[in-house]
């Protein structure tokens, strides 16, 4: 009977020592996902007090030796990217056009698919440009002139085609 009794007890020992573990690891998920959420902020994804509007006037870069009259900003993890994507290649079609996609993993592919015949630009490059330009939100849409000026800034593809006046 002692046997029993100790086997018993040392089993109720290890179900809390295990209830204990479950509990721990819970507690770092969750630490986790905050720390997660403070990187997307920091990275620009799902920042709502920012107003892509104080781009305008900056100068953006030449890219591929040209001045795009057209530049969308897109995260691979960023659900709002993937909507505006097939967006912005309709808005882009016709025009010279740069989609600058930041990021890896399993939804790139899919994303750089919905860009159509725009110039993607990965990479170090692309994030370059993002970090030079101070883009801090995805997706941004920029309209630029001829001078290189931009002169629309927004986080929808939509109406960013219209042709600026020179």
């Amino acid at each position: 009977m002692p046997v029993l009794i100790a086997a018993v007890v040392l089993l109720g020992v290890l179900c809390l020592v295990g209830l204990l573990l479950i509990f721990a690891i819970l507690r770092r998920l969750r630490e986790q996902g905050a720390e997660l959420e403070n990187l997307r902020k920091v990275l620009g994804m799902g920042i709502t007090d920012y107003d892509v509007t104080e781009l305008v006037g900056r100068k953006i870069p030449e890219i591929g030796g040209r001045t795009p009259a057209l530049v969308g900003f897109f995260s691979v993890g960023c659900d709002s990217c993937h909507e505006q994507a097939p967006k912005f290649a309709e808005q882009a079609s016709g025009q010279h056009c740069v989609a600058i996609v930041t990021g890896t993993g399993a939804e790139r592919d899919p994303l750089l698919r919905q860009l159509g015949d725009a110039a993607v630009l990965t990479g170090p490059d692309g994030a370059e440009v993002a970090r030079g330009l101070g883009i801090r939100a995805y997706p941004t849409f920029l309209r630029v002139d001829t001078d290189g000026v931009i002169v629309r800034a927004q986080t929808e593809a939509a109406g960013l085609s219209e042709r600026i006046s020179a």
